[in-house]
């Protein structure tokens, strides 16, 4: 263990193939930080100003060998369900492995608008530098969480994330799938069972979604902003709109909108307009916003 922690923020991704959306994520960090470490665990190398953290190598091992015999989506056709919630794992052990406090996490198609190192600092304001507390994340709905922002204070924090995961992972598959209408994601699962905290997505509202706003004075795109503004994955079409998330359901309400200005992006709710740190671009079309 180091003397010095250190903040930072760590990715994952691994896969046959580097894609362009997880390049595009680490150059709009760049183009807010050219000073914050960069970690992307996987099993592909990309560009220099991040370091590129080879998933199979030894620090790893007890991760792997901890995982495999989960039955947890095994056989499905998509791998990302089970990547998406091993992810985790990973990125604990590497905290751990190289004392890292303070991290940010996101998916690989989210895009930064803010300097995050300033995120950071605002977070350390709420939460107390290298606490054991609550990680915090943003809530897409009442039912689920989303990496579209998460906060780290320490690995200890993160295994109040992964002890729990772990648990649920390790049930019965049919059961599991059950309890969860078929699909059990992290983002379900973490949102029943996890003690977490909540970073803001609206500026007013219940602390699931407008948490720690006043310290903020802006929000996070947990999906749905990027999702209107871009498209989803599978229609690739803007004005995307669900009622299902919570932001969807205000958009569809007219109460917010989401908009890009001076190619900064911005809600307006209940015509108070508000600054966001983040796109989650969940068409992955992210060369349009950088």
């Amino acid at each position: 263990m180091g003397e010095t922690a250190v903040s930072a923020i760590v990715l994952f991704h691994v896969g046959p193939t580097l894609p362009q959306h997880v390049k595009d994520c680490v150059t709009k960090i760049r183009q807010f930080s050219d000073s914050i470490p960069v970690y992307v665990i996987g099993n592909h190398h990309g560009d220099p100003s991040a370091v590129w953290v080879d998933s199979s190598s030894s620090p790893f091992d007890e991760v792997r060998l901890r995982l495999e015999g989960l039955q947890y989506f095994q056989g499905d056709g998509n791998p990302m369900w089970r990547l998406a919630a091993f992810r985790l794992f990973y990125i604990q052990q590497f905290m751990e492995d190289r004392d890292l406090t303070d991290v940010l996490h996101f998916d690989n198609d989210v895009l930064l608008f803010e300097d995050p190192d300033k995120i950071i600092e605002t977070c350390f304001a709420i939460h107390g530098r290298g606490g054991i507390g609550r990680c915090a994340i943003t809530a897409h709905s009442d039912t689920h969480v989303v990496f579209g922002m998460s906060y780290f204070p320490t690995q200890l924090s993160v295994s109040r994330l992964t002890n729990p995961l772990y648990e649920q992972m390790s049930r019965n598959w049919h059961a599991l799938a059950s309890e969860h209408g078929g699909y059990p994601s992290e983002m379900a699962i973490l949102s029943k069972y996890a003690e977490l905290s909540f970073l803001p997505i609206i500026p007013c509202g219940s602390s699931r979604y407008a948490a720690d706003f006043e310290a903020f004075k802006s929000v996070f795109d947990p999906a749905a902003y990027g999702q209107f503004l871009s498209g989803t994955d599978a229609e690739k079409q803007p004005g995307y709109m669900t009622d299902a998330q919570e932001a969807g359901k205000l958009m569809i309400q007219k109460r917010l909108r989401v908009f890009m200005e001076a190619r900064m992006p911005y809600i307006a709710f209940d015509g108070t307009k508000v600054k966001l740190n983040s796109l989650h671009i969940h068409s992955k079309n992210t060369g349009a916003y950088l």
